[in-house]
């Protein structure tokens, strides 16, 4: 609870962070000295702020990135002192340290101070950090940190917490001349060495980071490779202007600029700068759909905080299933005005074969273009979208009302079935919104389909479809969660509802109910009358698992007629090899029937 003066001297016995696992973040007996005067100025100045522990339990879960904004208030601590625990769960070895720090940093305007951290389990571990930043580009940053047996510091940071761990990083001097230089070691490797060095007349930096030495950026060796390059040159060609080159490489992917510009003003000449990238394996980075080489290049002009980038991108044996595009090229535009980013695309497939449905729908040559935004606040915008393929039109556009909301219309139609399978005919019709009240909120996603002659190939289930089957649904997704709050189809001898919802991680979880009128028939089996019966889908989509229940009003088995059946299917692959199970219990002129499976 809170205690004291809440305007000038107050304390609380526990302050807590928490995110969607819980706390992560606890600080006990916290006391803060503070002007609250000083906020009408919009500034936070406090004499001193203490803590009796402040205890990290574990890594956070990181929530959707926000974007950037300015520092809203001046902050001066001039006095900052707290006992800081690291638990094996964050930093892999236990941690205690005595802290203390004082800063102030201008809204604006300069920013300076020190922080250090001296370990209570082992005398000499410590971290000790200095900056400060001033007009013209002005700095001065000295910082370092080492244990010599290891510790929960290199554990923090991704290392092995059992190596002897020491980092130095140094720096100082302004736009026009000044040198840094950066370096860590983990036992026997140096997963971190840069330096670089400038002056009016030009200047030079080079580095390079080892992408498999930490746990935090292991996801990205596995995308790039195991480490990273830099190289950035310039020098003098004008009177304000410079002959830049810049080289980032790595094993999968490599990029390079270069061109007139100035470094210090953050700008490039009118001519501007080449951009070309290139990657071995673009499903490599993305993690995405399999394909080949990929290549963008293409020309940057204008300056730090308004951009535009003019190009184009080719990629090459990209497939998606069982359809395959030899190849996609496309213009690209990109562009950025204030926080405010822009796209502009085109794009146009070739070799596409395969087969299913996609294969059949976008054919040969599909085409694809989109005009977008990502908005100050951090919203998505789709202007427009086209894509146009053998059998495949889609449509979509939208716009941002007075009020900030973000709203886009959609409609798709599959003109021919009949291309995808034999047995197939008839189209489908699709249509749907989406909109987005503000930043933070979840989409609200609306959809309907219809069928016209529609038929799949499917013997039994075009007969419960009928040809004009109809779909509804209404769905909401935030942070890679969807869900769908009400989903109903009706066809000609079927009608089912369903609720549920899709994780973030591929979590699954469904229900249904459903009715249906018979004949059904499976071999010598027929199931008559009406069934009706419900459903879940759990499990995740790397290994889904569907478990339905179903009353029958009748089932011919020859010699065995039964009535009152209820029969439960679960599909589920086993670790023998086996899909799931099946058992029948109905009655019969005999008794009661059972039938299953294991």
């Amino acid at each position: 609870g809170l205690t004291g003066d809440l305007w000038r001297d107050a304390h609380a016995k526990r302050v807590t962070l928490r995110d969607s696992n819980g706390i992560w973040v606890q600080a006990d007996n916290v006391h803060i000295s503070w002007d609250y005067r000083q906020l009408l100025a919009r500034r936070f100045e406090a004499s001193r702020i203490e803590a009796s522990s402040v205890r990290v339990l574990r890594r956070p879960q990181l929530g959707p990135r926000r974007p950037m904004r300015e520092q809203p208030v001046s902050i001066e601590i001039r006095d900052l002192r707290a006992r800081l625990l690291l638990d094996p769960a964050f930093s892999g070895q236990q941690g205690d340290y005595d802290v203390r720090a004082n800063l102030d940093l201008e809204r604006g305007g300069p920013k300076s101070g020190r922080v250090s951290a001296m370990s209570r389990l082992h005398v000499g571990d410590q971290l000790n950090l200095a900056f400060r930043t001033g007009a013209k580009g002005v700095f001065k940053v000295d910082g370092n940190a080492e244990e010599v047996r290891g510790g929960a510091l290199a554990g923090a940071v991704g290392l092995p917490a059992d190596q002897p761990f020491r980092l130095l990083v140094k720096g100082e001097g302004s736009l026009s001349r000044g040198h840094f230089s950066a370096y860590a070691t983990s036992g026997t490797t140096r997963p971190l060495d840069a330096t670089g060095a400038w002056t009016p007349k030009g200047g030079q930096a080079t580095g390079r980071m080892s992408l498999t030495a930490s746990s935090l950026t292991t996801a990205l060796s596995s995308r790039l490779g195991p480490e990273l390059q830099f190289v950035f040159s310039g020098s003098r060609a004008g009177p304000d202007l410079y002959a830049l080159d810049g080289r980032f490489t790595s094993e999968a992917l490599g990029v390079r600029a270069w061109g007139l510009g100035n470094p210090a003003k953050l700008n490039l000449a009118a001519t501007g700068a080449q951009v070309v990238a290139e990657a071995r394996s673009l499903s490599r980075l993305t993690g995405g759909a399999t394909s080949g080489p990929a290549r963008l290049a293409g020309r940057v002009t204008g300056a730090a905080s308004n951009w535009r980038f003019v190009g184009a991108a080719s990629f090459e044996a990209i497939a998606v299933g069982g359809y395959r595009l030899a190849r996609v090229t496309g213009p690209l535009e990109v562009s950025s005005v204030k926080g405010r980013y822009a796209i502009k695309a085109a794009a146009s497939g070739f070799g596409g074969q395969g087969t299913g449905f996609a294969a059949a729908l976008l054919g040969a040559t599909p085409t694809a273009s989109l005009e977008g935004e990502r908005l100050v606040n951090g919203q998505l915008l789709v202007r427009r979208l086209d894509v146009v393929g053998r059998e495949l039109r889609v449509q979509a556009s939208g716009d941002r009302t007075l009020v900030g909301a973000v709203n886009v219309k959609a409609t798709a139609q599959v003109t021919n079935l009949s291309v995808a399978r034999a047995g197939a005919s008839g189209s489908v019709v699709f249509k749907g919104s989406a909109s987005q009240s503000r930043v933070g909120r979840p989409w609200d996603i609306a959809l309907e389909a219809q069928g016209d002659r529609f038929a799949l190939g499917f013997a039994e289930l075009d007969r419960l479809l009928g040809g004009e089957p109809r779909l509804e649904a209404k769905a909401e997704w935030l942070a890679g969660r969807l869900e769908v709050s009400r989903a109903r189809l009706d066809g000609a001898a079927l009608n089912a509802t369903a609720k549920g919802a899709l994780g973030a991680a591929g979590v699954l979880g469904f229900r249904s109910d459903w009715s249906a009128s018979g004949p059904f028939r499976a071999g010598p089996v027929e199931i008559s009358g009406r069934a009706k019966g419900d459903g879940a889908i759990t499990g995740d989509l790397v290994a889904p698992r569907l478990a339905l229940t179903a009353e029958l009003e009748q089932i011919d088995v020859p010699r065995l007629p039964m009535r009152n059946g209820r029969l439960n299917l679960v599909f589920e692959r086993q670790v023998d090899g086996s899909s799931g199970n099946i058992s029948l219990i109905a009655d019969s002129a005999y008794g009661p029937a059972r039938l299953g499976s294991d």
